[in-house]
């Protein structure tokens, strides 16, 4: 019975990060794609980050509304009907966008796919709570912080393909296909699964309590303050970290294409091995911050390098172009690693006090804002002011979060503390 257990974790943890797969895989053609897409609509480079920023200001709305009812819908209906819409308005992406259509039809797409992808993340984060025991629900987590780089990797690997041959559009087809067939095995698939586990009988008391309410814990004033405190901590963190990622990820491309003319296909597979990097570098931080008690301190070192990676940056971007490749996809690295400990190891920290679920719409809504924000942010920077105003940008951001970090710490000891307390008397 163990071993068909394990079996069936096994399967539900393959459905549920092949789902994710795919979605990270479709969404970030776009952005694999920005040089190109932003000649064949003829816009600038600010007009075409608008149409990520509209679809991370819809997906961050969207997620602020779902934290009232992640825990009251039926998620494998709810995923299954909207993600099965998104993937055919992917295909239509590379369909109807070679026709002709122009920018506004990219607009009205990608909003409408802010809303139907919203709960995609935080709906898996809570079935795997649901189901997994501790062991497999740490192993997903690892899987979903590599994914997200993997299919990075996979994006920029396919549009290069692709947009060396003038033909941007297919990538969109072939993504939204696969995102198509994701589905459909999600849906048919996770209703046995979950039966398989539950007529099994093994599901560890540490996981069903995670699936559960939180205890009915009467919380005084001074701890629902510093969970208040603590939100804020975290949604700054998930904004401005968020932020030094995707402001420097995304226009890194162009960064090399405009300083020394590398030709946009071979600055796009660089861009591929940025993300097979990222990859390692979560991996590397949930096993560090999940086994070490001095997260904090190597965080706040962390953004120190960081802060001052980007000063040295902002005076010899342009000295020569193997040096800025490595410092750049130093910055990201360091940037990635940093990051992941708030997305994957904190929620499970504080799974008593604030319901995983919640937790991880909360955390990605300020990601998505940040996501949204930081090209068009950066663009108008480096179009109006030059790229050494732009990484003094990311310096004076990465000082500002080494103070968080001691927010983050502070608040999140005494609110624990409180919490448990509380729970004795």
């Amino acid at each position: 019975m163990d071993k068909a257990l394990n079996k069936n974790y096994n399967r539900l943890i393959f459905l549920g990060i092949f789902l994710y797969f795919s979605i990270m895989f479709a969404k970030q053609i776009f952005n694999a794609e920005i040089i190109e897409i932003q000649e064949v609509f003829g816009a600038t480079a600010t007009n075409t980050s608008l149409v990520t920023l509209i679809y991370y200001v819809v997906y961050a709305i969207s997620q602020a509304f779902l934290v009232l009812f992640i825990d009251k819908i039926k998620l494998r209906v709810y995923l299954s009907a909207t993600l099965f819409v998104s993937a055919i308005l992917t295909i239509l992406i590379g369909i109807v966008g070679n026709m002709g259509a122009g920018l506004p039809f990219l607009f009205v797409v990608f909003a409408l796919n802010g809303v139907l992808q919203a709960g995609n993340y935080a709906g898996l984060v809570r079935i795997f709570n649901k189901y997994l025991n501790r062991e497999k629900y740490m192993l997903a987590m690892k899987f979903i912080s590599i994914v997200a780089a993997v299919s990075l990797a996979g994006s920029y690997g396919l549009s290069s393909i692709f947009v060396a041959i003038s033909r941007w559009e297919i990538p969109f087809i072939i993504t939204g296909l696969i995102f198509l067939f994701s589905v459909a095995l999600f849906f048919f698939g996770l209703k046995p699964t979950v039966k398989s586990i539950k007529s099994l009988g093994h599901v560890e008391k540490d996981a069903k309590e995670k699936s559960e309410k939180p205890k009915k814990v009467i919380l005084s004033a001074k701890t629902k303050r510093l969970e208040v405190w603590f939100l804020a901590s975290i949604c700054i963190m998930a904004l401005f970290g968020n932020y030094l990622y995707y402001a420097l990820n995304n226009w890194f491309s162009k960064l090399i294409y405009d300083v020394y003319g590398i030709p946009k296909h071979y600055s796009i597979l660089i861009s591929v091995g940025i993300a097979l990097l990222t990859a390692v570098a979560s991996t590397l931080a949930i096993t560090y911050f999940n086994k070490t008690k001095k997260g904090s301190l190597t965080t706040a070192i962390g953004f120190s390098v960081a802060a001052v990676i980007a000063a040295v940056l902002s005076f010899t971007y342009d000295l020569n172009v193997l040096y800025t490749i490595f410092m750049c996809i130093l910055f990201i690295f360091v940037i990635q690693g940093l990051k992941t400990q708030y997305s994957a190891i904190t929620p499970y920290e504080v799974r008593e006090i604030i319901e995983p679920g919640k937790f991880s719409l909360i955390f990605n809504s300020m990601a998505s804002i940040a996501a949204g924000c930081s090209p068009t942010v950066m663009s108008l920077m480096f179009e109006n002011f030059g790229w050494r105003v732009s990484f003094i940008s990311l310096v004076v951001i990465s000082i500002v979060l080494v103070f968080n970090v001691v927010g983050l710490k502070v608040s999140k000891r005494k609110m624990v503390y409180e919490y448990y307390n509380e729970k004795l008397q």
